[in-house]
């Protein structure tokens, strides 16, 4: 997978752009924020930081739990830091260990079961059904054999 970034051209002068393979970088998630998120931090090990924060919150609760928890989380960040409006954007590679994939198989599976159990509620109404056709029918047979005798 290949991540391109893409600026707008009144910011080109201001930005520089490249392309990265995602893939051979092990790149798993990219965070983008606005300066005020940085600025809430005394050291720049402290903002760095952040990303394996968000990572594990995200592969523990899913992107949209986190998503959720978003603006108490940021709003906390500028009250304890600078003060600054802080705007964040997350790009996360899914990968099969993240809990929004486990739960969507997990989802998937409980269908595959709930289909299954309708399918054998089926069966097991026509098998019903089926017999009591049988035993109606043994019993006309019957009744038969003993009008012929």
């Amino acid at each position: 997978m290949r991540l391109r970034l893409f600026v707008h051209p009144m910011l080109i002068r201001k930005c520089e752009t490249d392309t990265i393979n995602a893939v051979d970088h092990n790149i798993e998630m990219i965070l983008i924020s606005t300066d005020g998120y940085s600025n809430s931090f005394r050291t720049e090990a402290g903002f760095l930081a952040i990303g394996s924060d968000y990572l594990n919150m995200v592969r523990q609760s899913g992107l949209m739990c986190v998503s959720d928890q978003l603006e108490g989380i940021l709003a906390n960040t500028s009250r304890g830091g600078s003060g600054d409006d802080i705007s964040l954007g997350i790009l996360k590679l899914g990968q099969e260990r993240d809990i929004d994939i486990v739960t969507g198989n997990i989802h998937a599976v409980q269908e595959q079961i709930e289909d299954t159990n309708r399918s054998f509620q089926d069966l097991s109404n026509s098998h019903g059904k089926l017999v009591m056709k049988i035993a109606s029918i043994e019993k006309w047979v019957m009744f038969t054999a003993i009008i012929c005798v």
